[in-house]
C-alpha cells in the first residue's frame, strides 16, 4: 500500500503475518518510512486486548474503510512545547 493511503480507523491486514485490525496510530519518519500501529479487534485467550503491533505501511492491505473520527478533545499531560490555539 502506498504511503498516505491508510487512514486512522481503517481496517487493515498485514500481508506477512495475516494480523488484521484497526489502524490506531500512524507515524512518518525522517527517512521517509511510514508505519502504522494496528489494534486487533479480538481478545486474547484471557479475554484481554492484544498488544498493538506496528507494521511498515507497504506490507499492509486495506480491508475496509471504517470512517472513524479522531477524538477532538485535547489530551496529554504537561509539555515544554508551546501549543498554538486551535492546533
Amino acid at each position: 500500500m502506498k504511503q498516505g493511503e491508510v487512514k486512522l480507523g481503517d481496517l487493515v491486514k498485514d500481508t506477512i503475518t495475516g494480523v488484521q485490525g484497526v489502524v490506531v496510530t500512524r507515524s512518518e519518519w525522517l527517512n521517509g518510512c511510514e508505519t502504522v500501529s494496528v489494534q486487533q479487534r479480538e481478545l486474547d485467550k484471557d479475554g484481554k486486548p492484544h498488544e498493538r503491533l506496528a507494521f511498515d505501511v507497504e506490507q499492509i492491505e486495506l480491508v475496509e474503510r471504517q470512517g472513524m473520527k479522531k477524538a477532538t478533545k485535547e489530551s496529554g499531560g504537561p509539555t515544554s512545547v508551546q501549543r498554538q490555539p486551535g492546533r
